[in-house]
């Protein structure tokens, strides 16, 4: 794939740590949260869900990165209100995505 393609194509980022304390302390029901929600809202095709091993911030779990912007215990009792929070910049990356242009920043 070219480089023009890749920029085409860029996908908002979400990791989920599926190691041996986040996993069990709540990202299990995170990642089927996160499915749904992204079904619900049709934006299965511009977010890359995927998971990563433990980055040693255990003590801070459940860890999920945004984005490049870890957030820390994030149960699934909070998780939803994370994602209504998130919304907007996920649907504006979405159609900026499918645009080919690249000017989302979750900070702003």
């Amino acid at each position: 794939m070219s480089e023009d393609a890749d920029k085409k194509v860029k996908k908002v980022a979400i990791s989920m740590c599926m190691g041996s304390s986040c996993y069990p302390r709540g990202n299990d029901q995170n990642m089927g949260l996160i499915r749904h929600y992204l079904k619900v809202h049709n934006l299965e095709a511009c977010i890359e869900l995927k998971g990563h091993r433990c980055q040693d911030n255990c003590h801070l779990g459940p860890n999920i990165i945004f984005n490049d912007k870890p957030y820390h215990q994030v149960n699934p009792g909070m998780f939803p209100a994370t994602l209504r929070e998130l919304l907007p910049y996920l649907e504006q990356a979405c159609r900026e995505s499918s645009s080919g242009k690249d000017d989302a920043d979750p900070a702003s």
